[in-house]
């Protein structure tokens, strides 16, 4: 009895406890919620100063008090009835708490939820690893987000009908004292092994380095440095944001280590007529659902994606002109470089959009660097190039050679190349066609007497080691799997499957790339990859008509609704 009874008491003592965990943890979660605070910044107030509510704001982001900010707390800033310029910056100088962000948000009441301009200065961060803060420049909580490219520049979702913070007009004319090169100043973020960072609805325009006129740099400095100092740096997400006319480069990201996919993000956002290369990152980054480009044509080597790394995805873009590569992915000796995605894309270049007429030099080359050390070796491997679409129907006046496709998918440099490997990769479904008269082919720069051939859906599909030639460029493929090319000068391997149809697009020449029903190039021939992802450029379904279209862009035929967007996040691994 007495054995029975203790354990009958013992089992009410638990249950007591249990009841008093959870009406503690009750507790701190509304005590939490309730000590959150708004602060004000107004420099037009004239009240006391002290950032308690409008009439009493902080006069200049330099009088917030921060040892009166707490996790959790929101800072307001005022955009005036319909703009409010400020000429200090802003600098937030603490970090929040796992969950509890410091937030600087534009003002959300009426006469306040104009626009922030912040003229020659910006909101940045005083702590050298910042840490759940967030920057958030949305202007109106009821506003319907975009939920594909097309909508971030067109209609009610455009992310500009939305934006309330502008930094514009960073401008230096210092140097790098240690080696004397402007390229890297100004930086409006300078981030260190950051993590959990949210940027939203934020316009960046006219960052220079006035000093800067280099071969490669038309005028210096980023937008965001990052540094991640071999930190798994993770939850770090750009949103709605509007880079313009900003003459360096835009993000220069290094020290990521290789965990894992989305640990920074790029999304909903838009790129235009920027200078210098837009994104030199590194591993971890995804960036979809934006419209990157044209660049402005100042400088000739604009690379958009210039990525050393492993673990990113790169999809449901609408890419415009570049001035050298799309996609450039570099690799260094004894790196194993795995778990690329590029895929849902629409990479155009026309007339009129770009000055100098843009070019595709390099839609998709992977460069390896080692001109003292040829013998060491490099793997790439679980590499998705699949459903792009590249079409340039202009002759650049920049860059040299005008063709798009100079070294489309694979391209060695920089010294001898032994002991590389691919493997476990699929280049598929992909639709590439330059000035509507011929493209260059993958894996080669030598296959017709002019270097390209008329048209091709560069299927190529890779299930093996391939060990990279001696010659300094690959040029022939080994124990190629699957190869379907739509051309009429194809020979050897290249030869399987011809044919001269052309994609029945329902108006390229106003930017309309949707299949045409009476399509027979592209319309349900594409390969199933429904394992990887199962939607196209617009987050609408894949395998429509009973099968898988060629490009990024599904014929949807009739009735159809969109599907809302997946991100897909397993690691690429093909049998």
């Amino acid at each position: 009895m007495m054995q029975h009874g203790s354990a009958f008491s013992q089992s009410r003592l638990y249950a007591l406890f249990s009841t008093l965990e959870r009406l503690c943890v009750v507790a701190l979660l509304f005590g939490s919620i309730a000590s959150a605070a708004n602060w004000y910044v107004d420099n037009t107030a004239t009240g006391s100063n002290n950032g308690t509510n409008w009439a009493n704001a902080w006069v200049n982001p330099t009088n917030i008090v921060w040892a009166s900010v707490n996790p959790g707390d929101t800072i307001f800033v005022s955009g005036g009835i319909t703009n409010q310029i400020y000429t200090n910056w802003l600098t937030i100088g603490k970090n929040g708490t796992p969950g509890n962000y410091i937030t600087v948000r534009i003002g959300q009441d009426a006469g306040h939820n104009g626009v922030a301009i912040f003229d020659g200065c910006g909101i940045s961060f005083q702590n050298g690893n910042p840490q759940w803060n967030w920057i958030d420049g949305g202007r109106s909580p009821s506003f319907v987000a975009p939920t594909n490219h097309q909508q971030v520049i067109a209609g009610s979702t455009a992310i500009t009908n939305n934006i309330g913070v502008w930094i514009r007009n960073i401008v230096s004319t210092g140097r790098d004292d240690s080696v004397f090169d402007p390229d890297s100043l100004p930086q409006l973020w300078h981030l260190n092994a950051p993590a959990n960072l949210r940027f939203s609805y934020i316009e960046v325009s006219g960052l220079t380095n006035a000093s800067n006129y280099s071969t490669y740099s038309y005028k210096g400095g980023w937008v965001c440095s990052g540094n991640a100092a071999n930190a798994a740096v993770t939850n770090v997400v750009f949103e709605y944001l509007y880079f313009n006319h900003n003459y360096g480069g835009l993000f220069l990201w290094y020290g990521q280590p290789p965990v894992g996919f989305d640990e920074i993000i790029w999304k909903f956002g838009w790129i235009d007529l920027n200078t210098e290369d837009n994104f030199q990152v590194g591993s971890g980054w995804t960036i979809r659902d934006s419209v990157i480009g044209p660049v402005d044509g100042r400088s000739f080597h604009t690379d958009i994606f210039q990525i050393t790394g492993s673990f990113w995805k790169i999809y449901n873009n609408d890419i415009r002109e570049s001035q050298n590569s799309i996609m450039r992915l570099q690799t260094w000796p004894n790196s194993v470089t795995h778990d690329m995605w590029f895929f849902n894309n629409l990479v155009t270049e026309k007339q009129g959009r770009a000055p100098g007429g843009g070019t595709c030099v390099e839609p998709f080359c992977m460069v390896h660097f080692d001109p003292d050390h040829p013998g060491l070796w490099t793997t790439y491997s679980n590499i998705i190039f699949a459903n792009n679409l590249f079409y340039n129907s202009v002759r650049n006046t920049v860059q040299s050679p005008p063709v798009m496709c100079y070294n489309p998918v694979m391209f060695w440099n920089k010294g001898a190349v032994t002991n590389s490997f691919v493997k476990h990769c699929l280049f598929v479904n992909n639709l590439v066609i330059d000035k509507e008269s011929g493209t260059c082919f993958p894996v080669t720069t030598n296959l017709s007497a002019n270097g390209y051939v008329p048209f091709t859906t560069n299927d190529f599909v890779v299930n093996y080691n391939t060990f990279a030639a001696t010659n300094k460029t690959l040029t022939t493929p080994l124990r190629v799997a699957y190869l379907d090319v739509v051309t009429n000068a194809g020979f050897g391997p290249y030869a399987f499957k011809n044919t001269t149809s052309y994609p029945a697009f329902v108006d390229k020449a106003n930017d309309n790339f949707e299949l045409q029903s009476t399509d027979t190039a592209a319309l349900n021939t594409g390969m199933d990859l429904s394992s990887y992802f199962n939607f196209d450029s617009l987050n609408r379904p894949r395998n429509v008509g009973g099968a898988w279209d060629r490009g990024p862009l599904e014929n949807q035929g009739s009735g159809s609704t969109n599907a809302p967007p997946v991100s897909p996040s397993r690691h690429a691994t093909i049998p």
